[in-house]
């Protein structure tokens, strides 16, 4: 993975450290503007890091930060698990030349979580009841916020039982990217 994107990934994370971090569950809500989302990160604790494997045409070699909720509380639900997934463009492939950054909350499956989550946001196409993927309405996002992603996917092949998770994420040009750290 390239030295130079990590720095630039990673810049904003580490100043969150000394800096005073807002509320990490507005990050995961997907509220903030991307360099305010990094600082809220700030007030969590790393529990592990880990690579990504490279998927072609879509990413190349990740990083992925796993936090411990804590006191976080993502739509007025505890999450089973937060992280962050910083995910480069693929180094061979040119089809999408740009870095993702993903953050993720994970909940129990418990219909009160889902309706909690279905009721705290504005989905587009005018709800999110039937699908099981949903994304906030664009006229809801805030200015500068990421793309906010509701998903209920099944946890076998025919299970009626799900696992819900919401991922805000942000995409950047390299030369976005490179820009971030300075």
């Amino acid at each position: 993975m390239n030295t130079l994107a990590y720095a630039a990934a990673f810049a904003s994370l580490s100043i969150a450290g000394t800096a005073q971090a807002q509320d990490a569950a507005k990050a995961f809500q997907c509220d903030l503007p991307y360099r305010d989302t990094m600082m809220a990160m700030g007030s969590l604790e790393v529990l592990s890091q880990t690579p990504v494997k490279p998927f072609p045409g879509l990413h190349g070699e990740g990083e992925m930060i796993e936090f411990a909720p804590g006191d976080t509380s993502v739509f007025g639900i505890k999450p089973e698990g937060l992280n962050l997934k910083v995910l480069p463009p693929h180094p061979l492939i040119n089809v999408q030349r740009q870095y993702t950054i993903v953050f993720s909350a994970k909940f129990a499956m418990a219909p009160t979580n889902d309706e909690k989550i279905r009721q705290s946001v504005e989905w587009g196409l005018g709800g999110c009841t039937a699908l099981e993927t949903c994304y906030r309405a664009e006229k809801a996002r805030p200015e500068g916020g990421g793309v906010l992603k509701y998903q209920r996917l099944p946890l076998a092949e025919s299970s009626a039982e799900y696992e819900p998770k919401i991922e805000c994420t942000f995409s950047f040009s390299e030369e976005e990217f490179e820009a971030i750290g300075n």
